[in-house]
């Protein structure tokens, strides 16, 4: 979004609320929640922790523990 004063305010309300993190549905994916946001100190993670900025979307799902099968073919589909 442009205007970043939502999130900023569920950030301040996560913060106020001592979260350490949410579990929650991306904008990028339909379904259940299936992403996890930890929370810590501003600035670069602490020692002994490995963050993912970004993954293919094979590979996001193979660390999640999910297998992708793959769009079905034509044949498999029943057109209406």
């Amino acid at each position: 979004m442009d205007d970043y004063s939502v999130p900023q305010a569920w950030a301040k309300s996560f913060e106020t609320n001592q979260f350490e993190g949410v579990y929650y549905g991306s904008a990028y994916t339909t379904g259940a929640a299936s992403a996890l946001a930890l929370f810590g100190d501003a600035g670069a993670a602490g020692a002994g922790f490995t963050a993912a900025l970004h993954m293919e979307g094979p590979d996001a799902c193979a660390a999640a523990g999910m297998v992708v099968a793959g769009p079905p073919s034509l044949t498999a589909l029943t057109l209406i």
